[in-house]
């Protein structure tokens, strides 16, 4: 039985296996100094943001000019050109404020189900996006998720080099189309 005179740090010390006597106070500031050094560095490798899986290219025309020149560049490829979704336009409707924001939607249906048979999931990232969009500063940009990124780097050992190809194929023909736009008159 404890007296009542032996403070709580006598109470509750124990030993470690080496016979040192170990403070339970010791052992919880021990504990949180490892949880927090845990959290930072897997911090350190777990930060990827949205932004972190987009390319741009800054464009010289406003984001209606360059949404045009990427759809008649699509066009020209021999792609199939989905949608064009003005963004600003949908959230004016319900009284909202955005900037320019053009969401263009297009596919190659032979490429399209290349990439399904590759990896089903990836049915995700199509149709194939582009976002042309305007900045706090004015300046337009072209930006795409990185088709090198749509496959887990995990398993991309297993893909066959087949799905390796088309995935650079695709990333080809966002820079061709991106830099068709930038480049036009």
């Amino acid at each position: 039985m404890l007296s009542p005179q032996l403070s709580l740090n006598h109470a509750v010390s124990a030993n470690f296996s080496n016979g040192q006597p170990c403070n339970i106070q010791f052992l919880i500031a021990r504990f949180f100094i490892v949880a927090i050094l845990a959290f930072f560095i897997s911090a350190l490798f777990t930060s990827a943001s949205a932004s972190d899986f987009m390319l741009h290219k800054a464009s010289p025309w406003t984001v209606d000019q360059t949404s045009t020149k990427l759809e008649k560049a699509i066009k020209k490829q021999g792609l199939r050109l989905f949608a064009s979704i003005d963004q600003q336009k949908s959230a004016q409707r319900i009284g909202r404020h955005l900037p320019p924001t053009r969401l263009v939607l297009f596919d190659s249906l032979v490429d399209n189900a290349a990439v399904i048979r590759c990896h089903q999931s990836l049915a995700l990232e199509l149709p194939q996006k582009t976002l042309v969009w305007q900045d706090d500063k004015g300046q337009v940009w072209i930006s795409w998720k990185d088709p090198a990124l749509w496959i887990d780097p995990l398993s991309q050992e297993q893909l066959s080099k087949n799905c390796l190809e088309i995935n650079g194929r695709l990333t080809r023909l966002f820079n061709k189309l991106t830099r068709q736009v930038i480049e036009m008159p």
